[in-house]
């Protein structure tokens, strides 16, 4: 009698669809929300990287602080969203990266050393980084280091378009410089300009 051996191809067979099996039961919680229909439509190439956008997507999900392993897959998120020409996703992904610059910013404006490198750049630089960090530390600091010119176009700036602002920071000014800016203004509404 011959014995009948188990032919590889067989056990090739069975092996493959034990990894599959394997891999629905491990999937098997994971939560993916898109749409069957649409991911069929997909190449393979194209299957593999939707998913992986779904991925990504669902672990930047309500995050409200980023760090620096999450810039990653920000910039992952928009190459795979570029590369699918998916535009909701990619504008999702440029107000994470948005929200990341914006975080990295308000930290770095506390930071009290940083006070040392900002003397160095230009006056609408120093404006903007205000501006975004919202850090009264850091607009005394820019106030001291000010020439008269950039302390005049700082009120003027925040005198039109941030009155708030202007009025909780005007006792870090000269009294002059205030009075100076509030004439410009007067004049400038009776010009009409």
């Amino acid at each position: 009698m011959k014995k009948k051996f188990l032919h590889p191809y067989y056990l090739l067979f069975i092996l493959t669809l034990l990894l599959i099996v394997i891999t629905i039961i491990i999937n098997y919680n994971s939560n993916y929300s898109f749409d069957p229909e649409y991911i069929k439509e997909l190449p393979w190439n194209k299957r593999t990287s939707y998913i992986k956008q779904k991925e990504l997507l669902i672990k930047l999900e309500g995050k409200n602080n980023f760090n620096d392993e999450d810039i990653i897959l920000i910039n992952q998120l928009i190459s795979i969203s570029t590369a699918l020409k998916d535009d909701k996703t990619l504008k999702i992904a440029q107000k994470y990266k948005l929200d990341f610059l914006l975080y990295s910013i308000k930290n770095l404006m506390n930071d009290n050393s940083i006070y040392d490198y900002i003397n160095n750049i230009d006056f609408k630089t120093k404006m903007q980084l205000f501006l975004l960090s919202n850090n009264n530390n850091y607009i005394s600091n820019l106030i001291k280091n000010m020439n008269k010119k950039e302390k005049l176009q700082m009120l003027f700036i925040l005198k039109i378009f941030y009155p708030e602002k202007f009025n909780n920071l005007k006792v870090l000014f000269d009294k002059k410089d205030i009075e100076d800016i509030e004439s410009i203004i007067k004049y400038i509404n009776l010009k009409g300009e």
